[in-house]
């Protein structure tokens, strides 16, 4: 479990900082235009070569983390925040998970009764919100 768990620290890491390179902090503002930027310049190139290579692995890695991110933009709206929340939270859920991870108790999401593993992760998003609210709002 834990060289998994490095695994995807070290990808993330990686995805984050080729997140910033690729120059994506000045999204659009309404969500049409968001709509059109999505479609413009997050499109699967590799999903039908076929071919799995390191590279292609880490282009639909940081494909993913980019769709993350713009879930979040589109349904928050403040840049800031979403690339905390998508620096922060588990590289393999989706902003969907995070979204119930935070909206409901506990009690609502069976806390008790969840598998330690799904019990880290909405862990890890309640920590990433508070940390990304304070930092970012």
């Amino acid at each position: 479990m834990y060289p998994r768990l490095f695994l995807c620290a070290l990808m993330t890491l990686l995805v984050f900082a080729s997140l910033t390179a690729a120059g994506d902090e000045h999204l659009p503002r309404m969500l049409d235009a968001l709509e059109g930027y999505e479609a413009d310049h997050l499109v699967d190139k590799h999903a039908t070569s076929g071919q799995v290579t390191p590279k292609t692995v880490m282009e639909q890695f940081n494909l993913h983390i980019q769709h993350k991110k713009m879930a979040c933009v589109k349904a928050i709206g403040h840049e800031e925040f979403c690339h905390c929340i998508s620096e922060n939270m588990p590289s393999d859920q989706e902003f969907a998970n995070y979204v119930v991870a935070v909206s409901k108790t506990r009690e609502e999401l069976n806390y008790d009764r969840l598998s330690e593993y799904y019990k880290h992760s909405i862990d890890l998003a309640r920590t990433a919100r508070d940390k990304c609210v304070m930092e970012t709002m």
